[in-house]
């Protein structure tokens, strides 16, 4: 945008867990952890439950439920904030983004197992951008789509 200056790419590292309630009862409860070091500096991380879908099998199963997003303040004042720099180059308000919330949302995740090493994930949310995320003078859409597909190897 205008005046607001670019969040350059940057490597990041990512933790991620799961935890099966029980095989009764198998909600999956998710959670992961981000830190990117560049761009927008910051640390960012996901909260999920999700139940599995009729259709399942041994190697192919897919998952859907809700799930939050939150941030730390470096992260969101990169994505979210205005500084006064960007405030004076640009149509915008100065705005500090806080630490906290980012969006809520309703997620489906897939697996497909290629063999005992190989897998792919397909991942896909609507998510509502909210608190200082959804307040942002330069959010002009609090309602979006994601979706990832990736090819992972597990040891």
């Amino acid at each position: 945008m205008d005046g607001l200056g670019n969040i350059n790419p940057a490597p990041g590292v990512k933790l991620s867990g799961e935890y099966v309630v029980s095989k009764d009862f198998p909600l999956v409860l998710r959670a992961d952890v981000r830190r990117y070091f560049g761009g927008s500096n910051g640390w960012i991380g996901d909260l999920g439950a999700y139940m599995p879908m009729p259709g399942s099998t041994k190697k192919f199963f897919w998952f859907a439920g809700p799930n939050v997003t939150l941030a730390d303040s470096t992260y969101m004042n990169s994505w979210f904030g205005v500084n006064q720099t960007q405030a004076a180059n640009s149509k915008y308000p100065q705005y500090h983004a806080s630490a906290g919330f980012k969006s809520v949302g309703f997620g489906i995740s897939a697996v497909w197992l290629f063999d005992k090493h190989w897998f792919a994930t397909a991942d896909g949310a609507f998510e509502q951008l909210v608190g200082s995320a959804g307040n942002s003078p330069v959010t002009h859409r609090k309602a979006n789509g994601v979706a990832d597909i990736s090819i992972n190897y597990r040891f």
